[in-house]
């Protein structure tokens, strides 16, 4: 993303389009600095909803729900993070444009998830592994292609490189586990640069895995 303006205006338009029970729609900004802003957007949307109980009598119950998307702006690289995000970002991605004046250029980014894998490897070596690999497009004759996973309970590095080395084919995501204080942390890593888990993750595991980012981005 490239802001078109600092953080503390920013900050003050997510205030200016602030979220509320009588709104459809708006931000809740939760923390800001200089530097960075933790906010949220969220979208409300309300239907009826007919039940039928067993006689064929029919009710309506008017039924509301709420979508949130979890985000991060900074003035650092990557700029913009999303966290805990649904499927459909239309409606953020529009209310964002318009917050900052039609003026935000944002772009997605493509990743060689091994070589993202590998550069947070080097910051954590120790028992640091990559079990589950997830391929598409496979090429394994004329016209022929497949989807394949790879997995095991050691690194898929070796089979990987013999199975797929002189094949065309794309890599979609990694399953990578590391140690950290003798404490295992399992992600999985996507060629769009999700990162997928269950676990608490350090800050300190965030910051190296935001810092191998740059290293890792495919040409367009």
């Amino acid at each position: 993303a490239s802001w078109p303006f600092s953080m503390r205006t920013l900050a003050h338009k997510f205030k200016s389009n602030s979220f509320s029970l009588i709104s459809n729609n708006g931000f809740i900004l939760t923390r800001a600095r200089e530097n960075l802003i933790e906010a949220k957007y969220v979208e409300k949307s309300s239907f009826d909803e007919i039940v039928r109980d067993p006689f064929g009598n029919e009710s309506i119950n008017n039924r509301t729900l709420y979508k949130e998307v979890n985000f991060t702006c900074s003035i650092d690289y990557p700029q913009i993070e999303l966290r805990d995000f649904p499927r459909g970002l239309q409606s953020f991605n529009a209310r964002l444009s318009e917050v900052t004046d039609f003026a935000l250029a944002l772009s997605s980014i493509k990743l060689d998830p091994f070589k993202w894998a590998e550069a947070i490897e080097r910051s954590f070596p120790m028992r640091f592994r990559i079990d589950l690999a997830r391929l598409s497009e496979v090429n394994l004759e004329d016209t022929v292609s497949a989807t394949v996973v790879l997995s095991s309970a050691s690194d898929i590095r070796g089979a990987y490189k013999r199975f797929a080395g002189k094949r065309k084919h794309f890599v979609d995501s990694l399953q990578i586990r590391l140690y950290q204080n003798g404490a295992l942390f399992t992600l999985q890593l996507s060629e769009n640069g999700t990162i997928r888990t269950v676990d608490f993750l350090p800050a300190e595991i965030v910051n190296t895995i935001r810092a191998a980012i740059p290293g890792a981005i495919l040409p367009t």
